[in-house]
């Protein structure tokens, strides 16, 4: 192993190097504690507490929010997102989690539950309506915090404050202390200081918090619809809501500094230290964090950056959802691809056996695009689209379908196609081949080349008016792009070299990895429309799940595009494999897409069998799998998305509610569409 990574970066002699690594490996095993847990990145080290060195709820707490270091300001934070992550950290880091279905945590009467938290919400939000109008009187900062005064008004306050109580009087509690739940702690009365009433009341504290925090926070949601909600929400103020102070503090994370911008909801724990986002599905099946709450999602600060592209959407009435849908023309470009658009831009050595000629292990490819699609054959296809099914809301590409400059122009080309900007969305694969170096075999890190890019950029405009909600009539256009990239790079083995015919250009005893650079990662979610959150992949992101997969599973987004240079798209291949995970955790619907070009390349295993020119895959929880084919002659195809509804419950046993449903798009339609003979081509 060591060899393999020295021999990577250009160490040719590592012999030396290898023993002195294993004498240290020897040193570090013999001085090794034996209560020593295994260390994962991003995780405290919680020795067993035998050793004495205890990692307690309070540190758990403290490297969230520092100011919990001084006994004299462990005030509860007023801001629900922040008392949200301060519980779900201890819950994750503990794994206690797991109790709310034990016995002695398991929630009673789940629906009179839920309702006393409703109620506890209406008199929170109203705590922090007061909190906003004092310190916008007042013209400076006021802290966030929930008073005794301010929690004697109302029974549910006082119970938020006892609970946060409970948990700063054990603040030097133990995290491994949490799993030893009272049915093991009777066979063994010594193995915690505290009375099992104690830890009982700490479980409560903490479960607690979290589920008001997040029952306060159900319009966040994009499909939360103010128009049906017939409880005690209704009566407040329109010119105030939590939830838009808290989207707005979720824009203003995104104007920090460029090295702690994130989406984050949080007021006093900073987008550096751990990340409240919004949240669109909760999770159907097993038992994690993600399962105990219903519009809020917890991120651990790791190395994806997640952007949130927000609009205050307005839902439509219930009238208007059973003609709500959204049309997508999918362009499978290109329709060619040879063999000698991929390249070989180096190579890395990594040793030679004696009597054999020196073959490199590694190599560095390219592959070169062919050119997009001309503006004009953009313009007859959505024309043609058009005329089939009326508006086109969505435009998609696969992945290196296109430079950034034909992105431009087909972005003006779609806006403006049928006169009108708002409401529609572009999405597709943005390549930036590497240049050429002599003849293309330089040996690296000797002759550097400069890479490449593989981007996901996104389009999309919108118009709002003077309140910042949608609306068609206003003058006011919202004008956004995101750029995206590619988290993995692709590697072709031998296998991938053989079935797309590349043997003329790449070796296929080379492992060659494609040559771009790989900037910091994020993740975008964009809310489309009240039904409709997504976010996009790009090919190699959408099979490793680390560690975009977090974040993804965390938000459940209703609809991930995933954009592939890729063969055919058949169920069961590996697309089909990872879109199906995605599909039954968190629930969310996929959409991958490849060009037509890299469809008819591939060769099927065998040679026997018929190519395909199954273009994309669309997987969603509901109704299953579907393959997408072009029909002989056709040149693109319309998708046809409508929202369907199922419900939805947090482990505790929350529903979530109706006004803020859960939205799953389900393919209702697919219709390719040809060009005449004379205009098939660009």
């Amino acid at each position: 192993m060591w060899q393999c990574i020295a021999g990577h970066y250009g160490f040719r002699t590592v012999g030396l190097t290898f023993q002195w690594i294993l004498c240290f490996e020897q040193f570090l095993f013999s001085c090794r504690p034996q209560s020593a847990l295994i260390f994962l990145p991003g995780m405290p080290n919680i020795p067993s507490s035998s050793s004495g060195d205890f990692f307690t709820l309070g540190d758990a707490m403290k490297r969230l929010l520092p100011r919990l270091n001084l006994e004299n300001d462990r005030q509860m934070p007023l801001w629900p997102p922040d008392v949200f992550a301060l519980c779900a950290s201890v819950l994750q880091l503990s794994g206690a989690y797991s109790l709310i279905v034990h016995e002695d945590h398991a929630p009673r009467e789940p629906w009179a539950r839920q309702k006393y938290l409703e109620s506890t919400a209406v008199h929170w939000e109203e705590a922090i309506r007061q909190w906003a109008a004092d310190e916008s009187a007042i013209g400076a900062k006021l802290p966030c915090t929930l008073s005794e005064q301010t929690a004697k008004k109302s029974a549910g306050l006082t119970e938020l404050l006892q609970w946060w109580t409970v948990l700063m009087d054990h603040f030097h509690l133990p995290l491994t202390d949490l799993l030893k739940t009272p049915k093991y702690r009777d066979d063994d009365p010594a193995q915690s200081a505290l009375p099992i009433e104690d830890l009982r009341a700490v479980m409560t504290g903490l479960f607690g918090l979290l589920a008001a925090s997040d029952e306060i926070s159900c319009r966040l949601d994009a499909a939360y619809s103010p128009k049906e909600d017939k409880g005690s929400f209704a009566s407040e103020a329109e010119d105030f809501s939590y939830a838009k102070l808290a989207r707005q503090q979720m824009s203003e994370n995104h104007f920090l500094e460029e090295r702690s911008r994130r989406a984050s909801l949080c007021r006093e724990i900073h987008p550096t230290r751990a990340l409240v986002i919004p949240k669109v599905h909760t999770p159907r099946s097993g038992l994690t964090i993600r399962n105990l709450s219903n519009y809020l999602a917890y991120l651990r600060v790791a190395d994806v950056r997640p952007t949130w592209f927000q609009f205050n959407i307005e839902s439509p009435p219930a009238a208007m959802i059973l003609n709500e849908h959204v049309n997508l023309l999918v362009v499978p470009w290109p329709d060619q691809v040879n063999p000698r658009q991929f390249r070989s831009v180096g190579s890395i050595p990594l040793g030679e056996d004696e009597g054999r000629s020196r073959m490199p292990q590694f190599g560095l490819f390219a592959y070169d695009m062919s050119g997009g699609p001309t503006h004009d054959h953009v313009a007859k296809l959505l024309k043609e689209a058009k005329e089939q099914v009326g508006q086109i809301d969505g435009l998609i590409f696969p992945e290196t379908a296109m430079s950034r400059h034909e992105y431009d122009v087909i972005a003006d080309k779609f806006f403006e196609s049928d006169g009108h900007e708002a409401d529609k969305f572009l999405v597709a694969g943005v390549g930036v081949p590497p240049p050429y170096s002599g003849d293309g075999l330089a040996r690296f890190p000797a002759d550097p080349v400069k890479p490449g890019g593989n981007e996901a950029v996104i389009d999309f405009r919108f118009k709002i008016d003077e309140a910042g909600f949608q609306n068609k009539r206003s003058p006011v256009l919202v004008k956004a792009r995101y750029v995206q990239s590619k988290h993995h790079r692709w590697k072709l083995d031998r296998s991938q070299i053989v079935q797309y015919g590349l043997g003329s250009q790449l070796h296929p005893n080379v492992q060659w990895w494609e040559f771009i650079r790989s900037p910091e990662r994020t993740i975008a979610f964009t809310e489309l429309r009240p039904w409709l959150t997504t976010s996009v992949l790009v090919c190699e992101d959408l099979a490793r799940p680390d560690p975009v997969g977090d974040a993804l599973r965390a938000v459940g987004p209703n609809l991930i595009i995933s954009l592939l240079c890729d063969g055919p798209q058949l169920q069961g291949r590996w697309p089909g494999r990872y879109a199906t995970a995605l599909a039954d955790d968190p629930g969310s619907s996929v959409l991958t897409v490849t060009s037509l070009g890299m469809a008819k390349l591939s060769n099927p295993r065998g040679g026997d069998s018929p190519k395909s020119q199954c273009i994309a895959l669309w997987k969603d929880a509901k109704n299953g799998v579907r393959e997408i084919s072009l029909t002989s002659g056709a040149n693109a195809v319309i998708l046809t998305l409508s929202p369907d509804y199922l419900p939805e419950y947090s482990a505790d046993g929350r529903l979530r509610r109706e006004t803020a449903r859960s939205p799953f798009p389900i393919l209702t339609g697919v219709l390719p569409i040809s060009l005449p003979p004379h205009h098939s081509r660009p």
